[in-house]
């Protein structure tokens, strides 16, 4: 049976987008998307405000080549802790070895579910979850 070859590319497309999609809600490249963590559930965002130094984590395109990682936290002006849903102002910088000067990204943080204070969207790059904290000295997230 005679098949236009035009036809064979199509199959060949078709079967690689279903091949790869499983894998396509994944934040690093892997099979399925990603998992279900639970959070740390007692988070108090005041003592949460200020800044933190990046141990590890994944490779995000923003901190390519960057040293000495921090992310500043801020409760913005019209918001407060108090509020359902409190806003926050989020700046992360790191040192460029390349190029010699700090380089940072403003961005804004706030709840992705109503009432749970450990779950957080952020505008960039992805949203960040509290696996567990040592207040004043340590925070484990999910980004």
């Amino acid at each position: 049976m005679y098949m236009p070859h035009y036809l064979d590319r199509s199959i060949f497309m078709v079967l690689t987008i279903l091949m790869l999609r499983p894998g396509a809600n994944g934040q690093i490249p892997q099979w399925g998307s990603c998992p279900t963590v639970e959070t740390f559930q007692d988070l108090d965002i005041d003592r949460y405000m200020g800044r933190w130094f990046l141990v590890e984590a994944y490779v995000h395109f923003f901190e390519l080549g960057l040293s000495c990682i921090t992310a500043d936290y801020f409760l913005s002006n019209f918001a407060s802790s108090q509020a359902t849903n409190p806003l926050v102002t989020v700046k992360n910088s790191g040192f460029s070895v390349m190029h010699k000067e700090e380089v940072a990204s403003d961005g804004t943080a706030y709840l992705a579910e109503a009432g749970i204070l450990s779950k957080w969207k952020l505008h960039f790059p992805n949203g960040t979850f509290f696996l567990s904290l040592l207040w004043d000295s340590l925070s484990i997230t999910y980004v």
